[in-house]
């Protein structure tokens, strides 16, 4: 058995702390609910390490709103899919 692994944070943040948007990623939206389309190597719950997570995106995704959203459920790091 093999696995696609992407590279941990690849696209979504670098070493230098440069983090690229995944506002694009939105899959759906309104006024209780937004659902995101994680992709795989990015961990949800920031590591222990201090690696970059979706924790340090939710600032940038508040998409008017008054709060930061929150995640309400968790995908391994490994596995991409929807939050």
């Amino acid at each position: 058995m093999s696995f696609n692994r992407a590279p941990r944070n690849s696209r979504y943040g670098s070493p230098s702390g440069d983090l690229s948007p995944l506002t694009d990623r939105v899959i759906f939206i309104d006024g209780e609910a937004i659902v995101l389309d994680k992709p795989a190597g990015l961990p949800v719950d920031r590591p222990r390490d201090g690696a970059l997570s979706l924790e340090n995106h939710l600032a940038s995704m508040t998409f008017g709103f008054q709060r930061w959203p929150v995640a309400v459920h968790r995908l391994d790091r490994d596995i991409s899919g929807c939050l």
